[in-house]
């Protein structure tokens, strides 16, 4: 599938309000997946030319030279501000980059709040 045909997909659910609650992204985190994820967050969040400032958008991805996510990271940098009420009072954001960096333990806490979301939050 295409990068606008997925686009078109994911347009039409947020329009008719029947978004889930988190989508996987396969590809290149620096080509078609991020351009995707940066077409359906500007819809969900629109008139913010930069989305990685947005107090309602939260980017984690592997920091250290071991280039895993840890669970300190999933936890601070996701779950505890998704799990406060949106800046905006709208959508909020979760943009897990190079999620095949993440190993048993900090899978086991983002499914934890991926299988029960705070209202109006999107998970990528």
């Amino acid at each position: 599938m295409t990068v606008d045909g997925a686009y078109e997909l994911l347009r039409c659910a947020i329009s008719r309000g029947r978004v889930a609650n988190g989508y996987l992204l396969v590809g290149d985190v620096r080509g078609d997946a991020f351009e995707l994820a940066t077409r359906i967050l500007a819809d969900l969040f629109p008139g913010h030319a930069d989305l990685g400032a947005h107090p309602d958008v939260h980017f984690l991805a592997p920091e250290k030279r071991s280039r895993i996510v840890s669970v300190e990271a999933i936890r601070s940098k996701l779950i505890d501000p998704l799990g406060q009420t949106a800046f905006a009072g709208g959508w909020k954001a979760g943009v897990l980059l190079f999620a095949d960096r993440v190993k048993d333990a900090s899978a086991n806490a983002f499914l934890k709040i991926l299988e029960e979301p705070p209202p109006n939050t999107l998970f990528l």
